[in-house]
């Protein structure tokens, strides 16, 4: 488990300069003042605010601007020295801009400390209960500080109920999923008592909660679980530490609709975010957000680390964004997996008549909410306007979060050279009826 804390203060010259109102005179002209004492730097007006850039070549460090080459050697040195000496027994990783603590051989990071093997798994045990004996710590950086929090698991999983999932992209179905509720709970609590302990405000709520999430790795859905290409349920994006756009992205509207925030999801042409309701004008900074329904929502990047609220990646400057907005929790019923074909048919004859045997009749409920008095009706269609000449009703009851049934009927007919096709109904009580037909047949 990594660990990872600030190089140095950088802010105490580059960047903390103060904000300018857009219309005070000169304003280049302090910014360079300001700029002056800092070799190598250019100053630079950035959203109303004076900001030193090294020119290139150059690099920030300890407050100056150094020869790239040289920063590189002494980054590297200082992250070794940091991570040493607030982390005994850890190695100190200098990458991109930033220093990574991850503990040497033979150790593991527990409690921000690292500790040899065998106290890891003295320590588990007396964490976990006996029925969620799977011990899985989180770390990440936010404001220059570093936090963490543990979880402990069922048998190794993410404690979701039922594998049965669907390849279907109704997002919303994955953000509300009752049986991620417990785990997303849990995240958010804690989440919630570090924010009040901090005293962070309302915003740097979401942001703190947004660093947490930037800080799971990105990872291809079939990298980290058995399946590929699929929406990943809140609960397993935080056991498996990460997914793809799509995966984070719902992991954080969750977390932030649990928080109380007002959440959508952004919908852009090879990649997805979340947003977050907003204010724009409360911020010194220029935001990306966007209207729906009265409301303004501050775009949220959930991939990488370091995205403030409201700051769009430059790659996907430009591009449309769909807004895809939350809508009522409620059952979600499919017939036969999604696919073309909805159910199976054998046939016989008996003095005249035609008797038809419907199989592989399969209901899913992919919706977050208990599908209530589900009732399947299977007929042999004389007409298109409901007259039949058969019909049987499968009663099957309730059918829970990511529950199905199946079921089958038998017996149905039909006088040998008339047409009919077969059709099956889903309907219930909280949910709107769902149809599938076979073609017109005329069996001799």
């Amino acid at each position: 488990m990594d660990w990872r804390i600030a190089l140095l203060p950088f802010f105490l010259l580059f960047g903390c300069c103060g904000h300018l109102e857009e219309n005070a005179p000169d304003q280049l002209s302090m910014c360079k003042t300001e700029c002056q004492p800092v070799p190598h730097s250019s100053a630079s007006i950035q959203n109303g605010s004076c900001s030193c850039l090294c020119e290139d070549g150059y690099e920030k460090y300890g407050g100056y601007c150094i020869v790239r080459n040289d920063y590189e050697i002494m980054a590297k040195a200082g992250c070794r020295e940091n991570c040493n000496g607030s982390i005994p027994n850890s190695v100190g990783d200098f990458k991109n801009g930033s220093c990574t603590c991850s503990c040497g051989r033979g150790y593991r990071m527990y409690n921000r400390t690292c500790i040899t093997a065998a106290e890891y798994d003295a320590v588990v045990p007396a964490t976990c209960p006996p029925d969620h004996p799977v011990l899985k710590d989180y770390d990440w950086a936010y404001n220059g500080r570093g936090y963490y929090i543990s979880l402990c698991y069922a048998n190794g999983t993410a404690g979701n109920a039922t594998e049965n999932r669907t390849f279907r992209k109704d997002y919303w179905d994955f953000v509300e999923d009752p049986y991620s509720d417990n785990t997303v709970s849990m995240v958010t609590g804690m989440l919630a008592n570090i924010s009040g302990r901090e005293n962070f405000s309302r915003y740097e709520q979401v942001d703190f909660a947004v660093a947490f999430v930037q800080s799971l790795p990105y990872a291809f859905d079939n990298v980290t679980t058995p399946y590929d290409d699929y929406p990943r349920y809140p609960s397993e994006t935080i056991y498996a530490d990460g997914g793809d756009c799509e995966d984070t992205a719902i992991l954080m509207a969750a977390i932030l609709e649990k928080m109380g925030y007002g959440v959508v999801l952004l919908q852009l042409p090879h990649h997805m975010a979340a947003g977050v309701s907003c204010n724009p004008s409360d911020f010194d900074y220029n935001v990306s957000s966007y209207p729906y329904d009265g409301n303004d929502y501050c775009y949220i990047e959930t991939t990488g680390e370091d995205w403030k609220m409201g700051v769009k990646p430059n790659e996907f400057q430009g591009q449309e964004v769909g807004v895809v907005p939350m809508r009522p929790v409620q059952p979600d019923v499919y017939l036969g997996f999604g696919r073309p074909r909805y159910f199976d048919y054998t046939y016989a004859y008996d003095a005249g008549n035609i008797l038809v045997n419907v199989t592989g009749i399969h209901v899913d409920n992919f919706g977050p909410e208990t599908a209530t008095d589900v009732r399947i009706d299977v007929s042999l269609d004389k007409t298109a306007d409901g007259q039949v000449w058969s019909r049987r009703t499968l009663k099957s009851g309730d059918i829970l979060p990511r529950g199905h049934y199946d079921g089958h009927v038998t017996g149905l007919s039909a006088p040998s050279g008339e047409p009919f096709r077969i059709s099956v109904r889903v309907y219930g009580d909280n949910f709107q009826p769902v149809n599938a037909s076979s073609d017109w047949v005329t069996w001799h």
